[in-house]
């Protein structure tokens, strides 16, 4: 639905239901600030509500709302609204993508975006898991050590780790091998830092370096700490790709910096954005809710 001049613009922030962390409902109330500041109406809803569960029900609120800012990964649900008729921002392809790394990793990779070299592991069945891991002897002779093997649907750095040698890594795999997992080379030079680059539509509106010295991730839920940064061109233009092969309207786009220039790590649908505004002084919240007024007016 295209924007009205005559009325305010009225949408759904869609959120989680079962995710009741305070950094959330922080995150969540500062997107309705920001709204406010637009004279935009916007409305929380969650994944569990009753008239998004029952037949019938999203077709009256597709009728009733103009957009829908999907924070939340529950994309069977983001499917429904869009074939509904209601603009979703992320989309839910994009935000699929996202929440798979070795998905976001395979899309980025056939159109060359550098990333650290990685491999997707073999699927197994969440009742069996990894009886043998012979398997990974080549991929770590590949990928050499140490090496990180990562949960692809995971948050915050919890579901990442380093694996040392095969040893570790053959206990990681015993551990964890219920849940999809992709290996990755370990960028020594950037260990414990990485570069956010939060960006809306085609611009990075604010960046910021994380440090963590008693770590290799570098995220803040971790214990790390970040500082406004000013990325590069060649780093913008890096994550500027990312989105537009990705689809995305907003996202965190993290880069590490390599000895062979910067390097894809992940890219966040759904970034927690209340540590760049602390660190950057940019309101990522008046950024996206500008971006979605551009997009239905246009």
């Amino acid at each position: 639905m295209s924007a009205h001049s005559d009325r305010l613009l009225k949408g759904i922030l869609l959120v989680n239901a079962f995710l009741g962390l305070e950094k959330f409902k922080i995150l969540y109330e500062r997107l309705k600030k920001a709204a406010d500041k637009r004279d935009m109406e916007l409305d929380i809803m969650t994944n569990a509500a009753p008239e998004l569960i029952l037949p019938g029900g999203i077709d009256e609120i597709a009728t009733d709302y103009d957009f829908c800012i999907f924070w939340d990964k529950d994309v069977r649900l983001g499917r429904c609204l869009e074939r509904a008729g209601l603009r979703l921002f992320n989309e839910a392809d994009a935000i699929a993508l996202c929440d798979d790394k070795a998905d976001t990793y395979l899309t980025l990779s056939a159109q060359y975006i550098s990333q650290p070299l990685s491999v997707p592991l073999p699927f197994t069945y969440d009742n069996l898991g990894y009886e043998d891991v012979s398997f990974f002897d080549k991929t770590g002779e590949l990928l050499g050590y140490p090496l990180v093997i990562k949960e692809c649907c995971g948050s915050f750095g919890a579901q990442v780790y380093l694996a040392q040698d095969l040893s570790q890594a053959r206990e990681i795999l015993k551990k964890y091998g219920r849940r999809p997992l992709i290996a990755q080379r370990f960028i020594k030079e950037a260990a414990g830092r990485d570069l956010r680059l939060n960006m809306v539509g085609d611009k990075c509106v604010a960046a910021m370096m994380r440090i963590n010295d008693n770590d290799f991730r570098a995220n803040i839920s971790n214990g790390g700490s970040g500082r406004a940064y000013k990325p590069t061109d060649e780093e913008v233009t890096l994550a500027k790709r990312c989105m537009e092969i990705l689809h995305l309207d907003f996202a965190g786009v993290d880069i590490l910096q390599s000895d062979e220039g910067p390097l894809l790590c992940e890219v966040n649908s759904n970034p927690q954005f209340v540590s760049t505004y602390e660190c950057t002084g940019v309101d990522l919240g008046v950024e996206i809710m500008d971006h979605i007024m551009r997009e239905l007016s246009s």
